[in-house]
């Protein structure tokens, strides 16, 4: 007997790793998939080129890509409603803005996957069109059919979530990470390490300023940044050539080669709606990886599971760079920062952002929902 029918309606730049992770939970609830990219910037060549690619592997998976500008959405809307198509059971609608697509497939359930908010566009700039523009985004969450459930990244993004759209059954499934790719290093001394991009939410300007003053209270210390995004150069900027290093990486194996060499990794944020609801990526590659985690309290499920693992240093948002230069310094050289009990409280943090785990769980859920 067949599996469940299951449409993937995702609109966004290509994440892949985010919607690898959402497939092979349909994989494990034996589901067949029809896997739709709406492609923001129009070019379906490209796009179509990319997605065959990801997809090679994936036989259970038929695609295509639509135009995702809003000059397309009519045409798009079409081909997500033909009425000759089998009905899905379930339709994903990946991505905030995947919504109203989704909304046009026929389909018994409808759930709504978010990875992130509206409000990184005040982030970039903060004006009156922006913000009305997210306002606007907002509302139109509450037009026409509501999703059946939600899954999202974090605590509280499941809360806003309710209360800006309503109450729904809500299944938090974090950024998880694959141990099989990353795993825990020896206990030991290596670099202080920043991966990600420069996007304005990442808050590279303070963390220059926190390496800088580290480095001026042990000037031993060395820096690594992992980046393709020229933006990261502020953190190169701030230190003496001799002590940072600027390298790239363009694969998750790459990146956990560079984790090896690296004692403590840092995500430092400022309180924000869009930093309070998310859960970066690098969090999971940092603990599974063995490498302490340095982070501010803003309120995020991050911050939490740091403090109950003791895989790293909590400092306070307000605190300003010497401050919390101080603390990290002082976290070194008390060794804890390379002992085994560091170690252990990582493997602990990173066992529960295990991506078979996660995938299991969110089947359930999934599965939960069409029976």
């Amino acid at each position: 007997m067949s599996g469940p029918l299951v449409d993937v309606v995702y609109r966004g730049p290509f994440q892949g790793r985010r919607l690898a992770f959402l497939l092979d939970t349909l994989d494990e609830l034996g589901a067949r998939q029809r896997f739709w990219w709406l492609r923001p910037d129009g070019d379906r060549a490209a796009a179509a080129a990319q997605v065959d690619a990801f997809m090679a592997p994936r036989l259970r998976v038929r695609s295509a890509v639509l135009d995702g500008r809003a000059q397309g959405m009519p045409g798009a809307l079409r081909a997500l409603a033909d009425r000759r198509r089998e009905r899905a059971d379930l339709v994903l609608a990946v991505g905030f803005t995947a919504l109203p697509y989704a909304r046009a497939v026929r389909a018994g359930r409808l759930v709504w996957c978010v990875n992130g908010v509206p409000e990184e566009r005040l982030l970039h700039a903060d004006d009156r069109r922006r913000r009305a523009m997210v306002e606007g985004l907002w509302r139109s969450t509450r037009v026409g059919r509501r999703p059946d459930a939600a899954v999202v990244v974090s605590r509280p993004m499941a809360g806003l979530l309710r209360d800006r759209v309503g109450d729904m059954p809500v299944a938090v499934a974090p950024t998880v990470v694959d141990r099989s790719t990353f795993r825990l290093r020896p206990p030991g001394p290596g670099a202080m390490t920043y991966i990600g991009t420069g996007a304005p939410w990442q808050n590279l300007p303070m963390l220059a300023e926190i390496w800088a003053a580290m480095h001026r209270l042990d000037p031993d210390l060395r820096f690594l940044v992992v980046s393709r995004d020229e933006r990261a150069e502020v953190l190169r900027r701030a230190l003496p050539d001799g002590a940072v290093r600027v390298v790239a990486a363009h694969s998750p194996p790459e990146v956990a080669e560079h984790l090896r060499a690296t004692q403590l990794g840092f995500i430092v944020r400022r309180p924000h709606l869009v930093n309070e609801v998310s859960y970066p990526t690098k969090f999971g590659e940092y603990v599974a990886s063995g490498v302490g985690v340095v982070t501010t309290d803003i309120g995020w499920d991050i911050a939490e599971l740091v403090r109950a693992t003791g895989c790293g240093l909590v400092v306070d948002a307000g605190a300003g760079p010497e401050e919390v230069a101080a603390q990290v310094v002082e976290l070194l050289a008390s060794g804890r920062a390379s002992s085994e009990a560091l170690t252990q409280a990582c493997d602990a943090a990173a066992s529960r952002l295990d991506r078979a785990d996660h995938v299991k769980q969110l089947a359930g859920f999934l599965g939960g929902l069409l029976r």
